[in-house]
């Protein structure tokens, strides 16, 4: 069972990989990179400290580093000190980025949406439940 388990996370991983991939052609971003362009997005001053964005990916400093970085060189985000903290550094969504937010939202909708066709709302909680206890399995 648990190989079983484990193959079934790898594709259903590559699938959704695919997807992404699919509606995301043309714009040259990454699913990533999309995710942090909605975080920032949904927020009112469209902006997040990096230790934010490293525990919303829950990924390390030196991954969210080398993102934020080449989201910076394609003009998405703005990278700047804290005010009340110069040690943390602020990503900040620019205008270009900002245009993409709703059509990336819509890109996730989408791949959510095919992820849990032909089940029920409570199908969906469920399976939600299922995979949050999953997760904190590798956090302990």
């Amino acid at each position: 069972m648990t190989r079983q388990l484990d193959f079934m996370f790898k594709c259903i991983f590559n699938e959704t990989r695919k997807v992404h991939e699919q509606l995301l052609s043309g714009t040259e971003l990454t699913p990533v990179q999309c995710l942090i362009i909605e975080l920032l997005g949904s927020r009112k001053d469209k902006t997040a400290s990096q230790k934010e964005i490293e525990q919303f990916l829950m990924v390390q400093h030196s991954t969210v580093s080398g993102i934020i970085k080449r989201m910076e060189q394609k003009g998405l985000v703005r990278c700047i000190p804290n005010e009340s903290d110069r040690r943390i550094k602020d990503v900040t969504l620019t205008e270009k980025a900002d245009q993409f937010k709703d059509a990336f939202y819509q890109c996730n909708l989408i791949v959510q949406q095919q992820l849990t066709k032909g089940m029920s709302e409570s199908d969906k909680q469920e399976l939600l439940r299922l995979l949050t206890i999953v997760l904190s399995n590798f956090k302990n």
